[in-house]
This record gives C-alpha cells, structure tokens and sequence, in this order.
C-alpha cells in the first residue's frame, strides 16, 4: 500500500495513515492467483486478495495495454478493515493493479 497512488498526494497521504490502509504496518497487498479463465473483454483471475491482513476472494478482470497487464476489480473496503465510510455498502472501492510485461 505504500505506493497508493489517487492522484492527490493529501488524500494518498491520508489513506496511507493508521486510520485507513496503514501503509506502515501494512506495505503491501497480496493477490493470490486461482482459475484464471477467458472472457469477451480479456480474461477475469480468481483468487486470494489480502489487504491489512485480511483475505478474501476476489476476481480481477485482467486485460493488456500497451505492454502492460491491468488487474481491475471492485471491492469493499470495509470487508477489510478499512473504514472508507461508515455503512459497508457505501465502502465500494476500486481496486487497478499494474503490472509491466517488460
């Protein structure tokens, strides 16, 4: 979590702090991969993704740009740990992993 980025350096400071995602505590989120299968838009990837220490399943639509793999997905934050906002159903954030294919 460490390099959290919303293009808004007060907010990914803020968001880095104790009180969200504990970038200090909790540097990094992990993604565990399962079933990795082939849809209309690219492909969606099943597996483990843990974030201050929690894990939950999650799937990732993936797809390639530009010499770069996209992982995007929806989740709620406050499924781990992480109070965006007070109900749960309120706490939908979106999830864009990078990965370079260089």
């Amino acid at each position: 979590m460490s390099t959290l980025s919303t293009a808004n350096k007060t907010r990914d400071q803020h968001l880095k702090s104790p009180d969200f995602f504990d970038a200090a505590k909790h540097p990094k989120m992990s993604f565990e991969t399962g079933e990795v299968t082939k849809d209309e838009n690219g492909y969606l990837a099943k597996g483990k993704l843990t974030i201050k220490g929690v894990t939950k399943d999650v799937t990732f639509a993936v797809s390639e740009k530009e010499g770069t793999l996209l992982f995007k997905a929806t989740i709620y934050a406050a499924d781990f740990g992480v109070s965006v906002k007070k109900e749960r159903e309120t706490s939908k954030v979106q999830v864009l992993v990078k990965i370079p294919l260089n």
